[in-house]
């Protein structure tokens, strides 16, 4: 089907744990027309366990050692989606 996408990335941009097992699952786990749905959390300095957390979830984590901000954490995530094709 033209336009159809085979891949599709949820990031969420994570601080702290608090909420981050409801966020992730309240994600879909399935969409029409997206052979693969991913999770990634940016984990922006966290000195909880955000990490841990988003690991048993299923997610990726891409790790900021020290607080960087949304924009980075938007430029982390926009960088792995395109490694990623």
């Amino acid at each position: 089907e033209a336009g159809a996408l085979d891949r599709f990335v949820e990031e969420l941009f994570r601080y702290t744990d608090v909420r981050l097992e409801r966020s992730l699952a309240a994600l879909p786990d399935a969409l029409p027309g997206i052979d693969v749905i991913e999770y990634l959390v940016i984990d922006d300095g966290s000195t909880d366990r955000t990490a841990a957390k988003a690991v048993e979830a299923g997610a990726h984590v891409i790790h900021h050692l020290d607080s960087r901000g949304v924009g980075a954490a938007f430029q982390s995530a926009l960088a792995y989606c395109i490694g990623r094709g």
